[in-house]
């Protein structure tokens, strides 16, 4: 799995399952889970990729739009 940890995978995984009614940035995740942002962002595009998150994108921001993560 492209050099992924699989305890950081179920982390973030087990993260959004609990918070399953809610979506949130890469930047929220990271701060809930103690990771960093880039390592967030490259197991989401993972779970993207393998279809088990959503996404989209949040131009509520009033800066840079955000990608909103949650479980499908």
């Amino acid at each position: 799995e492209k050099g992924l940890q699989k305890k950081t995978l179920t982390v973030i995984k087990e993260f959004l399952e609990e918070n399953r009614s809610r979506e949130f940035s890469s930047n929220e995740v990271a701060q809930k889970v103690n990771l960093s942002r880039i390592t967030v962002r490259r197991y989401m595009n993972y779970l993207l990729e393998k279809g088990e998150v959503a996404s989209r994108i949040d131009y509520m921001t009033g800066g840079r739009p955000s990608i909103k993560y949650r479980m499908k």
